[in-house]
Formats: structure tokens, C-alpha cells, sequence
């Protein structure tokens, strides 16, 4: 009885550890597959987008140069996209540096942390809502942020080109394009100091 007994607790043991070097390796996958696909996009996102800033530019020297009456749209303009390409090269340049290793290591330290996150959670999805202020939170935040930027250079380029026929079409739907983005840009450098960087904002009193 005793021998059953031992066997058992070993099995149990056994298991309690297997399923945990499961989710370990689930962590890992995770993060590098989120690695990859982040370093993929940040091989060509910052060149896509200082070629519009070049581009775009051209478009204000020439309006400056005639006294063109949507100056001030084109300026913004010029504004917008070199604070969202100040942006991409913050953030890829964090993306590029980390490797394997470097996924390897925050697991390992928060091993403890993200194991008894893991116990108190329901699924994977709300595992990840608990894990927040992690290392490992923050990783896969910073990979995701890569995308976010990605969709508004896209969003602003299609707004842009959509009446490229009609030169008053276009200049309106570049003047709404930069509404668009200055929020997205304000509501992406809030959320990355938030979520990223751990700066709460002060209240204003």
C-alpha cells in the first residue's frame, strides 16, 4: 500500500510538472512568435513610412512655395508623420535588440509570479489580463505596439489616396486623415507609457 501510495505521489508530482513545463513552453511560443512576426514588420515599416514623409514633404515645400490656402494642413501633416515615425524607431529599435534569450530570461525570472497568475485564471486570454505589469506583459505589449503603428501609417496612406484625382477631395481627406491620427498617436503615447513604461498619468486638478 505504501509503495502504490509513493508511486502515486510521484505521479501526481510528475504530472503537476508536466503541465506546467506545457504552459512554459506555450509562454515561449507566445512571445516568439510575436518576436518574429514584430521584427518582420519593423524591417520595412520605418522605410515605408519616411518614404511618405519624404513624399509628403515634397507636397508641403511646393504648397509653401505657391502660398497654397491648405499650408497649415500640409504642416500638420509633416508634423503627424514624423512624430508616428519617432514612434516606429522608438519602438523597433526596443523590438530588434531582444532575441530568444531575452524571452527566455523574463520567463525565468517571473517564473514563480506567472505560475500562480496561471492558477487563478479561467483560460490563456484572462491569464494575460493578470499577468499585467509583468515583464512578460509588457514584452508582448511592446511586440503588439508594432502592428498598432503599422495600421495607422496604413490608415492615413489609403485616407490620403483615395481622391488623388480630385486635388480638393484629396486635401480634405488628408486634413481628416491627420484628425484621425493626431487621436490615435495621443491615445497610443498614453497607453505605452501606461502599459510599457508604468508611468501613471497625474490626474488634473
Amino acid at each position: 500500500m505504501k509503495k502504490f501510495l509513493s508511486a502515486l505521489i510521484i505521479l501526481v508530482s510528475f504530472t503537476v510538472h508536466a503541465k506546467d513545463d506545457e504552459f512554459i513552453q506555450k509562454l515561449l511560443d507566445q512571445a516568439a512568435v510575436s518576436l518574429v512576426s514584430a521584427q518582420k514588420k519593423c524591417e520595412y515599416l520605418p522605410k515605408k513610412n519616411q518614404a511618405l514623409i519624404d513624399a509628403m514633404a515634397n507636397v508641403y515645400k511646393i504648397a509653401k512655395e505657391k502660398n497654397n490656402p491648405s499650408l497649415n494642413i500640409f504642416a500638420n501633416t509633416d508634423y503627424l508623420l514624423k512624430f508616428l515615425q519617432e514612434r516606429v524607431n522608438e519602438v523597433c529599435g526596443k523590438v530588434n535588440i531582444a532575441d530568444g534569450e531575452s524571452i527566455k530570461i523574463i520567463v525565468s525570472s517571473e517564473l514563480k509570479e506567472l505560475l500562480e497568475k496561471k492558477s487563478t485564471s479561467q483560460n490563456f486570454e484572462s491569464f494575460i489580463e493578470n499577468i499585467y505589469g509583468t515583464e512578460y506583459s509588457k514584452f508582448l505589449y511592446l511586440t503588439a505596439s508594432v502592428s498598432t503603428l503599422e495600421k495607422m501609417h496604413n490608415d492615413w496612406s489609403l485616407k490620403m489616396a483615395s481622391e488623388r484625382k480630385n486635388m480638393q477631395e484629396m486635401v480634405k481627406n488628408i486634413d481628416a486623415g491627420n484628425k484621425v491620427l493626431k487621436d490615435q498617436l495621443t491615445e497610443f503615447t498614453k497607453t505605452f507609457k501606461i502599459y510599457y513604461e508604468g508611468v501613471i498619468p497625474e490626474k488634473k486638478k
